[in-house]
C-alpha cells in the first residue's frame, strides 16, 4: 500500500480512497489547520478491522459529501455552480443550495476551511443579488406590458 493513499469508510461502509499526495498540493487547504493536522500530521488515525480510517464515519461524513469537499478543493466550486453563475435563470437552485450547505457543514466538521467560508459568504451574496436582479427585471417587464396594454387598448 502506498503511504500516500489512505482508505476510509462512511456510515454505509462505502469505501473512500483518499490520495494525500494530491490533497497536499491544493491551495484551497490554506488555513485549514485542523484538517491538515488530522490528515497530514496524525500518523495514528483510528482504523477499523479492514485498515480503513474511521474519522469520516465518526463525523458522519458520507462518501458523496466527501467528494463534494474534494471537488471544491480541486475546482473552487460545487456541482451546478457554474450553471448558476453564468445563467440569468436560476435552475436547480434547491440542489445547488443543498450542495453549498453540505460543503459548509463538512467544512465545519473537519475544523473549518477559510476558502470554503469565503465561498459560502460570496455564494449567498451572489444569490441575493441575482434574485434582486430577477425581481427587478420582472417588474420592468410587467410595467412595460402594463404600459403597452394601456396605450393600445
Amino acid at each position: 500500500m502506498n503511504n500516500k493513499l489512505i482508505y476510509a469508510k462512511d456510515n454505509s461502509n462505502n469505501l473512500i480512497i483518499i490520495n494525500l499526495a494530491d490533497l497536499e498540493k491544493l491551495e484551497n487547504l490554506e488555513g485549514a489547520n485542523v484538517f491538515k493536522m488530522l490528515f497530514f500530521k496524525n500518523k495514528k488515525l483510528k482504523k477499523d478491522k479492514d485498515g480503513c480510517i474511521t474519522i469520516l464515519k465518526e463525523l458522519n461524513i458520507k462518501s458523496d459529501e466527501w467528494y463534494t469537499l474534494i471537488r471544491f478543493l480541486k475546482s473552487n466550486n460545487v456541482n451546478l455552480h457554474n450553471e448558476f453563475k453564468y445563467n440569468n435563470e436560476i435552475r436547480n437552485l434547491s440542489k445547488l443550495i443543498k450542495n453549498v450547505e453540505e460543503l459548509y457543514q463538512i467544512s465545519i466538521k473537519l475544523g473549518g476551511f477559510p476558502k470554503i467560508d469565503q465561498y459560502y459568504k460570496n455564494f449567498w451574496k451572489q444569490l441575493h443579488n441575482k434574485k434582486s436582479k430577477i425581481v427587478s427585471n420582472k417588474r420592468k417587464r410587467d410595467e412595460a406590458f402594463d404600459l403597452f396594454v394601456g396605450h393600445c387598448c
